[in-house]
């Protein structure tokens, strides 16, 4: 049986949970699948204006029918999430509550802001992780301006508070100083050891980034060619988890064409159970609408997929060092958008950024050591999240 994000991340309830529960009615809300496919490890949001009055408290308790309570979160928007099981053209029922006290749930989404790392955001679900560059790089010299890739397998657990700690213990590296003055081979078996660019079992980093948009970022674009954002000047977590993570960052202005002072602000969401990020921009200080392309850096002649009709472009990356497999990148645009092409080291494709507008699209990975073992796996995957965002799921509110 193919284990559900219920099974995941079990909700690990004290007894006293249910004791502090208030008596409040429970509400009754239904969940309908308009589709054909079955929807398994699904986040589905509930908006809390549309409960009840008397379901006005903080802490949510969800549960189906069979009274089994249902991880969920409250995010920093007013939805309260859940995940959903629903066979194709199906409905399934959860009953609503609330508590005096939160429910306590194994975390399956986690993000942080890492200053030993020149203020690097990083986050992460069950299946992947992420990066984004803060200017503090900028600064520094170096240029990494597109999206990086953490690799994960054999865990559901949040792993990279523990690559982060690893990497700059300060015992570690003076034993591998101390091991240097001797042998430098020996050095670098240990350093081997302890670095989250080998893989210790869980997963590892070994994705280049350079100055390239990297897995998936988006940028304006001057005719055909990429106009680079810099790095991030400020990055808000909104919501850390259990099942959803957001961060709000903002960029440094700057000038095309006939704007001088355009600002781009990036709205990021990953959901527990979820390959791709939900993200959503804006630039602030347009005045005309602009050529805007989201790219996938090429780092070889790998399998790629490029057509506008499929909404969707797809490039297999080849990794860095050996024996590290291969990465399934993605993007998907679910409204489509103008056309394919390669420009500047990069599949992109292609759309329009309208002043005063959101551009939104989702964009992620698949990893052969992990669960895509194909890219026709991956491709598989890609089709059936479009055709989840183009049928949406369906809340019957009771």
């Amino acid at each position: 049986m193919k284990r559900t994000l219920k099974h995941v991340i079990p909700a690990i309830i004290a007894a006293s949970a249910f004791t502090a529960c208030t008596k409040a009615d429970k509400v009754s809300v239904t969940v309908c699948n308009p589709s054909g496919i079955q929807r398994l490890n699904e986040i589905v949001e509930l908006d809390t204006a549309r409960l009840p009055r008397l379901l006005a408290g903080k802490h949510y308790i969800v549960e189906d029918l069979d009274g089994e309570t249902i991880p969920s979160q409250l995010t920093y928007d007013g939805k309260l999430i859940f995940p959903v099981d629903i066979e194709a053209d199906g409905e399934t029922r959860y009953r609503i509550s609330t508590g005096d006290k939160p429910l306590h749930v194994a975390s399956a989404a986690f993000g942080d802001i890492y200053p030993e790392r020149d203020n690097d955001l990083s986050w992460e679900n069950d299946l992947v992780g992420f990066r984004a560059y803060a200017m503090a790089k900028y600064d520094k010299g170096e240029r990494l301006y597109g999206y990086d890739l953490w690799l994960k397998r054999n865990t559901a657990g949040i792993i990279l508070p523990q690559f982060y700690a690893d990497d700059i213990n300060p015992d570690n590296w003076r034993t591998f100083d101390s091991i240097r003055a001797v042998s430098t081979d020996r050095a670098d078996e240990f350093l081997r050891t302890f670095s989250y660019h080998n893989d210790h079992g869980f997963g590892m980093d070994c994705y280049a980034v350079g100055p390239t948009l990297g897995a998936g970022c988006a940028a304006l674009m001057d005719s055909a060619e990429i106009v680079l954002p810099k790095n991030y000047t400020t990055a808000e977590i909104l919501d850390n988890g259990p099942l959803r993570f957001t961060a709000r960052l903002t960029y440094p202005t700057f000038a095309l064409e006939e704007d001088s002072a355009i600002c781009e602000t990036r709205l990021i969401t990953l959901d527990a159970g979820s390959h791709l990020n939900k993200t959503t921009l804006t630039f602030s200080g347009t005045t005309q609408p602009k050529p805007i392309g989201v790219g996938i850096a090429l780092h070889d002649d790998g399998q790629r997929t490029a057509n506008h009709e499929t909404r969707y472009i797809a490039y297999t990356d080849p990794t860095q060092g050996d024996g590290n497999g291969r990465i399934f990148i993605g993007c998907i645009r679910p409204g489509g958008f103008q056309e394919c092409l390669e420009a500047d080291g990069h599949l992109i494709c292609k759309d329009t950024y309208s002043p005063d507008d959101t551009f939104t699209y989702y964009w992620g990975f698949g990893w052969d050591k992990a669960d895509i073992k194909s890219f026709e796996a991956w491709t598989r995957y890609l089709e059936q999240y479009k055709h989840r965002l183009e049928n949406p799921l369906q809340i019957k509110y009771e």
